[in-house]
């Protein structure tokens, strides 16, 4: 819209451009004096102040008149096709007929690069497991049962502290992502 207006002033410049000319050089207020002389818009007469008065010489009408037969054609395919459902929809369908011609799955850019392998098995994958970060602990069992885990592998346990009375009965080292089997084994060995 806004090219369209600009060649509509462009057109007239060209066909006065003596006259044109002649306000720009010698009127006070050139942008007002064209903009009553020749029924200019605002944007139309700053486009043309803006050019350069060799610019305004070179002009070439066919040129001008071309390229706005070109965006009035354009504005009014636009301005159908927002008043037709139905050719929109075909205008989209030929926009998707291009596209596949384009990026199908026949064509260089569309053919697939890499292909499709067998997903692992993942059956018997713990997956909380896998979410938690492997690091050492230690694992203390006190006299009457209660159990706690200590980040690393604590070897002096003397400074430790129980509840009451109670003390230490076993302590070994384990990981954030050992098993209960292997805590009931150690348990056990204490037991027997």
């Amino acid at each position: 819209m806004h090219r369209l207006e600009v060649l509509a002033g462009m057109i007239i410049v060209f066909l006065n451009l003596d006259r044109v000319i002649q306000i720009i050089r010698e009127a006070e207020d050139p942008k007002q004096e064209l903009k009553t002389s020749f029924d200019l818009s605002e944007v139309q007469a700053n486009y043309i102040l803006d050019t350069r008065l060799r610019g305004l010489r070179r002009l070439e009408e066919m040129q001008l008149r071309r390229e706005n037969d070109e965006l009035a054609k354009e504005k009014r395919e636009i301005e159908g096709l927002l008043g037709d459902e139905a050719k929109q929809w075909k205008a989209i369908a030929a926009q998707i007929r291009e596209l596949k011609k384009k990026y199908g799955p026949d064509t260089k850019i569309g053919r697939r690069r890499t292909s499709f392998g067998e997903p692992p098995d993942i059956a018997n994958v713990d997956i909380a497991g896998a979410m938690i970060e492997r690091e050492p602990v230690t694992i203390v069992v006190s006299e009457k049962g209660w159990i706690r885990a200590l980040k690393g592998n604590v070897e002096d346990l003397s400074a430790l502290q129980f509840k009451g009375d109670d003390t230490l009965a076993v302590s070994f080292f384990a990981e954030t992502v050992s098993k209960n089997s292997c805590a009931r084994e150690r348990w056990k060995d204490f037991h027997a």
